[in-house]
């Protein structure tokens, strides 16, 4: 597998690719990595996965290097020749997707976003297309989170932006919601990814006795299930949430966050805020308030929001490209027969 991850460019092609490494392993095949930069590098290694040496990769002289059946690429850094490249060595060349860019030399597209289904893959792509929710790549923790029971009041807030934080959003949310009078008692989970720099946050909110803090954990889905709403940046963490059943007031960190966080609007399974750049402290007030006052709503929510995303979208990618690696076997085995008869 291909993926790349640090702190500037974030670390969701990391994720995402671990998600289905995960599904790869639980149904016993080996996985390694080539991931260039150390950051992501890490968290891969972290996961109990080889992280191959990415300098030698680039060399591309040798056949072996790539001694695999599948290779998954999961980066923006990609070009037709970098495809054409690897589809040499392999028996199903992978590509997770959410752009659409260009006419992928690959056997299999992976766009497991809410706005897959709106991309036109079709009228571009020849490749085996799995796309929407179906396919939603999520880590192997999420694969059986139970239904949840959601409870009548707002008591529990999760805050998270993701592995970083470059524009310092999580301190801006929880000065706000903090000094909010109506909002006294609610507690407030935040997660602090790898990427943060905790320096900046004054005692207001570290010495705050309704703020609790996790570093990096190995759990998420446990502190979702705890918590009755979210507030959070858009991209893989979106489906997590809803796997966990949680509503979601969502602003967007990326330019390519806001055609899913879109497409998710538009079926009211989250809340808008806007990009981090307009986030409004009133805003974000009556969108919290909203989510405490319509509890029928926040219920058939919570329902609608666990059968959409449930969890499996990684089980059933592996499931499909191992059907495409069977094919081109018995393909591959009808090529050698036909060419030894001929040669007899």
């Amino acid at each position: 597998m291909i993926a790349h991850g640090n702190t500037e460019t974030g670390m969701g092609h990391v994720m995402r690719a671990l998600s289905l490494a995960e599904a790869f392993r639980n149904s016993g095949h080996s996985v390694s990595f080539y991931s260039k930069y150390p950051p992501g590098a890490e968290i891969i290694k972290g996961k109990g996965f080889d992280v191959l040496n990415w300098e030698k990769a680039g060399e591309w002289k040798d056949t072996k290097d790539f001694p695999a059946d599948v290779i998954v690429i999961d980066s923006y850094e990609v070009s037709r020749e970098f495809f054409e490249k690897l589809k040499e060595r392999t028996k199903c060349l992978v590509y997770i997707d959410d752009l659409n860019a260009f006419k992928y030399p690959v056997d299999v597209i992976v766009n497991g976003t809410a706005s897959a289904l709106n991309m036109n893959y079709e009228a571009l792509q020849d490749a085996k297309l799995l796309l929407g929710l179906r396919y939603n790549l999520l880590r192997k923790e999420f694969f059986h989170v139970p239904r949840r029971k959601t409870g009548r009041k707002v008591n529990n807030i999760l805050i998270t932006t993701g592995n970083s934080d470059p524009f310092h959003m999580t301190e801006k949310i929880l000065q706000i919601l903090i000094e909010e009078k109506e909002f006294a008692g609610l507690r407030y989970h935040v997660i602090v990814g790898s990427g943060f720099d905790n320096n900046i946050w004054g005692s207001r909110i570290t010495d705050c006795a309704d703020v609790c803090l996790y570093k990096n954990p190995d759990k998420m889905s446990e502190i979702m299930m705890n918590c009755d709403i979210a507030v959070a940046a858009g991209g893989s963490t979106l489906y997590e949430l809803a796997a966990c059943g949680i509503p979601a007031v969502v602003f967007a960190y990326a330019e390519n966050q806001i055609s899913q966080i879109t497409a998710m609007e538009q079926e009211n399974l989250i809340r808008y805020l806007g990009t981090y750049t307009s986030v409004k402290k009133e805003r974000l007030i009556k969108e919290i308030q909203y989510f405490q006052e319509n509890i029928e709503m926040r219920e058939e929510l919570v329902k609608k929001l666990q059968k959409l995303v449930d969890a499996q979208g990684s089980l059933r990618v592996v499931k499909e490209i191992e059907a495409v690696v069977e094919e081109s076997q018995i393909h591959g085995r009808k090529f050698s027969e036909i060419v030894q008869a001929y040669s007899e």
